[in-house]
């Protein structure tokens, strides 16, 4: 079986999605049976209002916004030892601020036309659940596509940056935060070699305050 392969698949057991209630999760079984199909499948695709409007919506979606932050473009190492490129930006309305994951050969197709401060169209593109924000993110499939478009807004929402009060509170957060302490001790940098050959330098240092 291989990717965009259509599959017919009976006998399965439903839970409720421990990452996100509103969701079914499928789990095969001994008595699943797997059947490969011929033809072509059409998605649903509908095209969110706003940003803040794909939250509350699965599947396939087609979105609009503004690119307020793009990192660079970089090789990561699978489980299984394969390499792939990993790309990653924000897309920002007037309602909420969403991240955007493109891996393999259309990271380096999508970052060729990525903009700061520019407006597209994602069309195709698949929301899923992230844990780690407790937010749904965006990735981009094989039919996914984007486009430049003229796009203006008025009160742009950006990724929020929360200020941490103490450092112990750094354990119950997420996502970028600000901190303040005092330094109390500092590693030399040192050179590390990555999965991939490729070396890269470390600096490791403490920050304490009376919380901690």
């Amino acid at each position: 079986m291989d990717v965009e392969t259509i599959v017919s698949i009976t006998n399965l057991t439903p839970k409720i999605s421990t990452m996100d209630s509103k969701l079914i999760e499928l789990t095969l079984t001994k008595n699943s049976q797997i059947t490969k199909k011929t033809g072509k499948m059409k998605f649903e695709e509908v095209t969110a209002k706003n940003i803040q409007e794909l939250q509350n919506m699965q599947n396939i979606v087609s979105f609009r916004g503004v690119v307020t932050s793009i990192d660079n473009v970089k090789k990561i190492t699978l489980k299984s030892g394969d390499e792939k490129d990993l790309l990653k930006f924000n897309v920002s309305d007037d309602t909420d601020s969403i991240e955007v994951t493109v891996w393999g050969e259309k990271a380096k197709e999508v970052a060729e036309v990525l903009q700061m401060s520019k407006g597209v169209l994602l069309k195709s593109v698949m929301i899923k659940y992230n844990k780690y924000s407790n937010k749904k993110d965006i990735t981009f499939n094989d039919n996914s596509n984007i486009e430049l478009i003229d796009l203006d807004f008025k009160n742009l929402k950006k990724v929020e940056e929360e200020i941490s009060k103490n450092i112990q509170e750094l354990q119950n957060k997420q996502n970028l935060v600000s901190f303040q302490g005092i330094v109390t001790s500092i590693d030399n940098v040192k050179k590390i070699s990555l999965k991939n050959g490729e070396e890269v330098e470390l600096l490791n240092f403490n920050v304490s305050d009376r919380h901690r």
